[in-house]
C-alpha cells in the first residue's frame, strides 16, 4: 500500500500485547467522536485491550487529534493516513495495523456499552473461532435511546440461511471477530459497496461460523446513517451478497433465487418509502408479499431443522 499511516498519538507496541483491539476507522464525525471513544475507554472489564484509531482526514481538516489528546489515555493508538484512502481503504488499514487476536468494531458516531468487551471476551472462551455478534440499541443525534433491542437468554448460531434472510451480523459495531480470519478473507472489498460489512461478514459465517446474542453491546446512531446517501444501491448490493451464499445452503437453488428476487422487491419498496420521494422502480403486489412471507417461513423452518440436527449430532 503506497499510503502510509503515521503514528500521531500513543504507543503502537501496545497493539502487540492485548487480547482485543477496538477498531475505529474515522473521518468526519468529530461531533460524536469524543463520546464514541469515551464509551470504549469506560469498559467495566479486566480484559486487556487497546483502541486503534485510523484517521482518514489526511489534511487534518477536522482536528481529530486535538480531541484525542484531551483524553490523555494510554489505551489509545492514533494513526493518520497521509492521503484519503476512502472508506474501504481506511477500514482495511485498521485490519492491517491491528495485532491482537480479536477485534471489535466501533464507528466514530456510535457507542459501546460498558459491559461490551467483558461480555464478548467471556463468550470467546467458548466460541474461540466464531464471530460473536452483539445486539444493538439505537440512539438519535441527542444520544438518547430511541429503540431497544429484544432479549434472548443465550447465543444462537448464525447460519448462511440467516444471512440470506438479512444481515444477521449487522454492521459489526459491538461484535467480536478473529482479526486474522478477516484478513484471510480478503478484508473489505470495494466492489461490495455499499454493503461492505454484510459481504465480509457473510464470508466469515460460511468459513468460520458466528453466534448472535440478544444482549446489547452497542448503541447505533440513526441520525447519521450512511443509508441516506446510498439507498438506491443498497438493495442491489444486498442481492449480490445473497446470491454469493446460495451454494452454502442445502436447498434447491431455484427456491433460493426466487426468495432473493422477492426480497429484492420488498427491500426496494422499503428503501424508497423511507429515504426517497421518488416512486419505487420495482412494482410490488399483494401476491408477491404473500409469497415472500411463505418463503421466509420455509427458510426459518429449514434453519430450525439445521440446528436440531446439529444438536442431535453433538449429543451422539
Amino acid at each position: 500500500m503506497s499510503c502510509k499511516s503515521v503514528l500521531k498519538f500513543g504507543n503502537d507496541a501496545l497493539l502487540n500485547n492485548v487480547k482485543i483491539t477496538v477498531l475505529m476507522p474515522i473521518f468526519n464525525h468529530n461531533k460524536f467522536l469524543l463520546e464514541s471513544i469515551t464509551s470504549a475507554l469506560c469498559q467495566d472489564c479486566t480484559v486487556s485491550y487497546a483502541i486503534l484509531i485510523v484517521d482518514n482526514d489526511a489534511n487534518d481538516e477536522y482536528h481529530n487529534l486535538d480531541i484525542i489528546k484531551k483524553l490523555e489515555s494510554d489505551k489509545i493508538v492514533y494513526y493518520r493516513n497521509t492521503e484519503n484512502l476512502g472508506m474501504v481503504g481506511n477500514w482495511n488499514q485498521c485490519l492491517l495495523l491491528s495485532k491482537s487476536k480479536y477485534g471489535v468494531f466501533l464507528h466514530d458516531d456510535d457507542r459501546l456499552k460498558t459491559n461490551s468487551l467483558k461480555y464478548l471476551s467471556s463468550l470467546s472462551e467458548k466460541y474461540s473461532d466464531f464471530a460473536i455478534i452483539g445486539n444493538t440499541d439505537f440512539i438519535d443525534n441527542k444520544s438518547e435511546i430511541i429503540k431497544k433491542c429484544g432479549s434472548k437468554l443465550s447465543p444462537y448460531t448464525i447460519t448462511p440461511s440467516d444471512m440470506v434472510i438479512n444481515n444477521a451480523c449487522s454492521n459489526g459495531v459491538g461484535s467480536l471477530f478473529r482479526l486474522d480470519y478477516l484478513r484471510q478473507l480478503g478484508g473489505f472489498v470495494e466492489d461490495d459497496y455499499p454493503c461492505l460489512d454484510y459481504a465480509l461478514f457473510a464470508r466469515y459465517v460460511v468459513a468460520y461460523g458466528a453466534v448472535r446474542t440478544r444482549v446489547s453491546t452497542a448503541d447505533i446512531r440513526l441520525a447519521e446513517n450512511a443509508t441516506l446517501s446510498c439507498y438506491p444501491e443498497m438493495a442491489d448490493s444486498n442481492r449480490k451478497v445473497r446470491y454469493s451464499l446460495i451454494n452454502s445452503i442445502k436447498l434447491p437453488h431455484c427456491f433460493l433465487k426466487y426468495f432473493i428476487g422477492l426480497s429484492y422487491i420488498q427491500e426496494q419498496e422499503y428503501l424508497y418509502a423511507t429515504y426517497s420521494e421518488l416512486p419505487c422502480p420495482c412494482k410490488n403486489t399483494k401476491a408477491k408479499r404473500m409469497m415472500y412471507r411463505c418463503c421466509l417461513k420455509g427458510l426459518k423452518l429449514y434453519k430450525r431443522f439445521q440446528l436440531l440436527s446439529y444438536a442431535k449430532k453433538n449429543r451422539s
